[in-house]
């Protein structure tokens, strides 16, 4: 299973996007990006801010019918 910030990062990567822009993203400096990234101390309402800004959504899904987008 892979962890948050190896997701991320991943997307981040397909898209373009660097820690620098992330840390603009949310008005703070790339050193507490870095550290996000390092600690996986990620908040849901983060990921999703962090995905729609890359024109992504968070999905869920629950077995084969139910998925949940965020």
């Amino acid at each position: 299973m892979n962890d948050v910030s190896s997701v991320i990062k991943t997307v981040m990567k397909y898209h373009g996007v660097t820690q620098s822009d992330v840390a603009r993203l949310f008005g703070t400096t790339p050193q507490a990006i870095y550290n996000k990234f390092r600690r996986g101390s990620w908040d849901v309402s983060e990921v999703v801010t962090l995905l729609e800004s890359m024109d992504c959504s968070l999905v869920v899904k629950s077995g084969e019918i139910v998925e949940f987008k965020f």
